[in-house]
């Protein structure tokens, strides 16, 4: 049994390889890429045990200007353990895992898991397991006419009224697709009165667009008039798409386009060889984001889950009182010392 320790300065590809199929959220520069905004540093462990192999980046958070040398840990996008093979190991892993986080003064841990991998399942006996949403993902392996007949009448209404009226969806690289995309996405942001989290720096979506091992990324655009008036960025990994961000033009939508555009995002997949196109959720379960997700896909809708374990409640006490933390309601939010934005 062992547990390798891996930093940001450590190369994390040779630790990766065993890992059959890892996602795009395991890669190193995933990770690092929201560092500065989760405001962590990376970190991963490789754990094996007989032919078990577990893999898991985080952020590592410090909690020195609430406690000094103590932090927290949180992990990044569609993640958490990624286990191989799935029949074992679990327990093992979290046991030895704890030890560690005890020994570094880690208090917390947060585990955003994957929905499509269904880690979740294999941690409920060692950690609290929060239902934060249903996501809609789009089996790309059939035809693609088989795939198109799951989308609603409205779905297909909406596509062939883009193509009425010349919508196109180009795929786009260089500086110019991406200011073209960058000025949608403020604009839907704004449209939509979106908090301070949802707006990132130029360099973070430069970042997105860059191809790592684990990641082909690809911007699209849907262009009428010879103006992008829609757009998303799709992340493509060995096995699954993601939808990352997208955008559109208030102005252009009665035009169909952002059906279209999701279309060519599932066509790009299915050409791409992939398994799932992963949509993602809406802010809450029924909502109308979620709804228009769902028009795509009937059937293939996941439970996103979240983890949540206390590695040190003596130090968690200390910090919720910091913190005032009893204020919270039971259960509402965790770490409960950062529900006020710590």
């Amino acid at each position: 049994m062992s547990l390798i320790v891996l930093t940001n300065q450590d190369d994390w590809t040779a630790y990766l390889r065993p890992c059959k199929h890892v996602d795009i959220s395991y890669a190193k520069e995933y990770v690092s890429l929201y560092a500065e905004r989760e405001g962590g540093v990376p970190e991963a462990v490789f754990f094996s045990e007989g032919g078990c192999q577990i893999f898991y980046p985080y952020l590592v958070r410090s909690l020195d200007a609430l406690l000094p040398g103590y932090a927290d840990i949180v992990s990044i996008g569609y993640g958490g353990p990624h286990v191989w093979p799935k029949t074992a190991g679990a327990e093992s892993f979290s046991a030895q895992f704890s030890a560690y986080c005890r020994s570094q003064n880690y208090v917390t841990e947060t585990v955003r898991f994957h929905p499509l991998e269904k880690n979740a399942e294999r941690f409920r006996e060692q950690m609290r397991l929060d239902l934060v949403r249903t996501t809609v993902a789009v089996d790309v392996r059939p035809p693609l006419a088989q795939i198109r007949a799951q989308y609603s009448e409205n779905v297909r209404r909406n596509m062939k009224k883009a193509v009425a009226n010349e919508v196109s969806i180009v795929e786009a690289s260089g500086e110019a697709g991406l200011r073209a995309f960058m000025q949608l996405y403020r604009e839907t942001m704004e449209r939509n009165f979106a908090g301070p989290s949802y707006y990132y720096e130029n360099e973070f979506f430069a970042g997105l667009l860059q191809e790592t091992a684990l990641c082909k990324p690809r911007l699209l655009l849907a262009m009428h008039e010879d103006m992008a008036v829609a757009g998303a960025i799709m992340l493509c990994g060995n096995r699954y798409a993601h939808y990352q961000l997208g955008a559109s033009h208030k102005a252009d939508m009665p035009l169909g386009i952002n059906h279209l555009l999701f279309d060519a995002m599932i066509q790009r997949a299915k050409e791409a060889g992939l398994e799932y196109l992963l949509l993602g959720g809406g802010n809450r379960d029924g909502d109308g984001l979620f709804r228009f997700k769902a028009s795509f896909s009937k059937t293939n809708h996941f439970p996103y889950w979240m983890g949540k374990r206390v590695h040190d409640e003596a130090a968690y006490r200390v910090l919720c009182e910091k913190r005032q933390a009893d204020r919270a309601e039971a259960g509402a939010f965790f770490p409960a010392y950062r529900a006020w934005g710590g």
